[in-house]
């Protein structure tokens, strides 16, 4: 009867089509993110330096509670964005779907956001006219995701244009309206909104023409709500497992290992940064299920991870001289930080591939046995490594009295999280399609940018670079140094591996051809 129906509608329903994923340019795309995530950390750091010096104290508290907020609400996001990029790789264009539930659930909650500001209003003097901005943003923000679910279905890469005009176009109406007209806590949530809507519109034209070739069906919206539990139960893993934090200022008050630790968080974007391409690897095997693309995707993360990873063991000190000299004492204990990082990197690039090589959900229509799937094994996966990781850090800082040897077991058990998750994502998704995640071709990828990144490494530690006070002299002195040693790992790279030489040669062709 159902079937029945659908025929006599046949003009609503939502036609699958060419996977829109097979036409991702794997290296390209990857490429595309990792370096407009660079220059997105920089631009971001002049906004934070806006913010902070021109904020009261008053104010900044307010920015730190409604940016908390901000990304607090937008856990619900998932609820869509999880099955559109899926369904968008294999060739279904679910384009309105998703742009419609943005828009309804982000109006909703904009709507409920108001009780909210209107309580900060009450109890931390929060001016009431930001009420409607953080709504407004709120509104934004879902839109936004929607597009950027779409995107990241069949041309990933539009995620780097996002970071950059988002990064530009929020730091200058920062400057324009804190700086400049000094409209304080105001103008840095009307800068916030006005950078969101440039955005909307710059995702919007660039994702218009599978826009306006999509239907609409309700049938998948309802269904996308149904299995929501799944999307938002993997953030609240992922958001659990920041409680590291809390359990270990709890336990101990030490300010001191609380402050190191935020250094090491400012620290690690760079490597962690990397995995912003991700998405690459992910909408491409969606499309084709191809083990190679996983090998592809590996092999350029080593490229580009390795020399961030390098750098930051072989010259610590000046690195985090850069965020003030009080913070030396550290230096020796961020090694297995590092490596956590780059390992955290690897482990979430095999657990997107085994959600991409997953394929009960092809038929949008059709309903999902999650037991029988690698989402539940994923979900064991989380919560296994999660739970394991915040008991033994308890017990360890409960032991443990001394700032330095917490710290270094804090980063061990860390590290250990993420050897603990490779090795249960190479298992169950040999288990479940008999799949081996990393070929023997990676193992090697692996043995050689590992050989090259610890060439690197002991370089740096050989390296003399003096330490200054100011941050524009350290920064001076920080450069040299690490340009060389940026230098000398390409020179490795090239020479030790074949990828990597024919990569520089298409760089060259193409800027020979361009420029």
């Amino acid at each position: 009867m159902i079937m029945h129906l659908r025929t006599l509608v046949s003009w609503l329903v939502i036609e699958k089509s060419l996977p829109y994923g097979a036409a991702i340019r794997l290296k390209f795309s990857m490429g595309i993110i990792y370096v407009s995530r660079i220059i997105n950390i920089v631009v971001d750091f002049i906004f934070a330096l806006i913010v902070t010096r021109k904020l009261t104290i008053r104010e900044m508290s307010w920015w730190t509670i409604l940016s908390n907020y901000l990304v607090y609400i937008g856990v619900f996001s998932t609820i869509y964005t999880f099955w559109a990029s899926r369904a968008i790789s294999r060739g279904w264009n679910v384009s309105k779907v998703v742009l419609r539930l943005g828009a309804l659930i982000g109006g909703v909650l904009a709507v409920l956001s108001v009780p909210f500001m209107i309580f900060l209003s009450g109890e931390f003097g929060v001016y009431a006219d930001l009420i409607l901005l953080v709504s407004l943003v709120v509104l934004a923000d879902y839109v936004i995701k929607s597009l950027f679910s779409i995107s990241q279905g069949y041309a990933p890469q539009h995620i780097g244009i996002y970071n950059v005009v988002f990064a530009v176009a929020r730091t200058g109406l920062a400057y324009f309206m804190i700086v400049m007209l000094r409209y304080g806590i105001t103008g840095a949530l009307a800068a916030l909104l006005l950078s969101k809507v440039v955005v909307a519109l710059v995702l919007f034209l660039l994702n218009k023409s599978l826009i306006t070739g999509a239907i609409y069906d309700q049938a998948i919206a309802l269904k996308w709500i149904k299995y929501s539990w799944y999307p938002l139960n993997l953030y609240l893993l992922d958001a659990i497992s920041y409680f590291d934090v809390l359990i270990v200022g709890i336990i101990t008050h030490n300010e001191l290992l609380i402050a190191y630790f935020g250094v090491i968080r400012l620290l690690v974007p760079v490597i962690a940064s990397i995995a912003e391409a991700i998405p690459s690897i992910y909408a491409k095997v969606l499309a084709m299920r191809d083990p190679r693309i996983i090998e592809e995707g590996i092999w350029f993360l080593l490229l580009m991870a390795t020399p961030a990873i390098a750098v930051l063991l072989g010259i610590p000190e000046p690195i985090i001289a850069v965020l003030g000299t009080k913070y030396l004492p550290m230096s020796s204990y961020i090694w297995p930080f590092v490596i956590a990082t780059g390992l955290n990197v690897f482990y979430v690039t095999l657990r997107n591939s085994m959600l991409a090589w997953e394929s009960s959900d092809e038929n949008i229509y059709e309903g999902i046995r999650f037991a029988k799937t690698i989402f539940f094994d994923l979900l064991i996966i989380d919560i296994i490594q999660v739970s394991s990781y915040l008991a033994l850090l308890a017990v360890t800082v409960t032991l443990l009295t001394d700032t330095y040897v917490i710290l270094l077991w804090w980063g061990v058990l860390m590290l250990t999280r993420y050897i603990l998750s490779t090795m249960l994502a190479i298992a169950f998704s040999r288990r479940r399609f008999g799949l081996y995640l990393i070929s023997s071709r990676s193992l090697v990828d692996i043995a050689k940018f590992s050989l090259v990144g610890l060439i690197v490494c002991i370089a740096g530690r050989f390296m003399e670079v003096e330490i200054s006070e100011k941050i524009y002299e350290m920064l001076r002195l920080l450069i040299p140094p690490a340009a060389i040693l940026l230098i000398l790992y390409m020179c490795f790279a090239l020479i030790i591996d074949r990828k990597t030489r024919n990569l520089a040669k298409t760089i060259l062709s193409y800027a020979k051809r361009h420029f």
